[in-house]
């Protein structure tokens, strides 16, 4: 397809009527510099490679006297072939005389590989861009988890890590987002059960302080023989063994729980 738009681009341009033009105009100069003539082959050989994308035929007296041609080589006696009346000709001055030469062309080549060369420098630009596009995105990637990564190491857990795309970066971003909220939770858990924790002992502790009030309170009217009668020496006695043993069953509780915490 590309080889078909450049060859009917040439045919509605002049670019090859230009090239045809130019590529007489460079031979008669060579000629007159060098002083050809038309039984220099070696020196008419050099300026066809030269030259490139041509063929060259000179005619003298409707005889070839030199071709780059492989097909007409050999062929002196031959006529000016049909497909040569197609070609741009012009009687040129040689060192050995007047000739006619044909100039066939193949610049269509010459412009084709320009444009598969432009075409490869293009794709492997824009592939350089596209790798370069990526790359920077994900060193752009990197440097952001960085920056999260630090604001989670100065002990903001609730600050999240960026998550994006679908490769291994993305996956550790998760991962490690995953443990923030496993530690946060963990943290959130352990708060909580201090708080519980903390709520017990001040229970305890409250209940431990009546106690004792109480019990104070008794062994004071037996010290200080507060009471009417025996019986009610008893019963201060009884109230004080009663409250002894809940302060003693308090103590036991408390004394467990700090047990099972530790």
């Amino acid at each position: 397809m590309g080889e078909s738009m450049v060859n009917d681009y040439l045919i509605r341009s002049d670019l090859t009527q230009n090239q045809e033009n130019q590529a007489f105009a460079d031979f008669k100069k060579y000629l007159a510099d060098y002083q050809v003539s038309t039984k220099d082959h070696e020196q008419l050989s050099s300026w066809v490679h030269q030259a490139k994308y041509v063929n060259l035929y000179i005619y003298q007296d409707d005889r070839l006297m030199y071709t780059s041609s492989v097909f007409l080589q050999g062929d002196q006696d031959r006529s000016i072939p049909s497909f040569l009346t197609q070609e741009p000709a012009a009687v040129v001055k040689f060192a050995d005389g007047e000739a006619k030469v044909f100039i066939e062309g193949f610049f269509e080549y010459k412009f084709e590989s320009m444009v598969l060369i432009t075409s490869v420098i293009v794709s492997g630009l824009f592939c350089i861009f596209v790798m370069l596009f990526f790359v920077s995105r994900k060193t752009s990637y990197i440097g952001r988890l960085e920056q999260e990564i630090k604001i989670l190491e100065g002990g903001d857990l609730k600050h999240p890590l960026t998550v994006m795309g679908k490769d291994e970066l993305s996956s550790l971003a998760q991962s490690i987002n995953e443990m923030r909220l496993s530690f946060i939770e963990r943290l959130e858990s352990e708060e909580q059960e201090k708080q519980e924790n903390l709520e017990l002992i001040t229970a305890l502790s409250h209940d431990l302080r009546t106690l004792l009030t109480v019990l104070v309170g008794y062994l004071d009217l037996i010290k200080h023989k507060k009471y009417k009668s025996d019986d009610d020496l008893l019963r201060y006695l009884n109230n004080s063994s009663e409250k002894a043993h809940q302060i003693k069953t308090l103590s036991d509780q408390l004394f467990n729980y700090f047990t099972v915490s530790s």
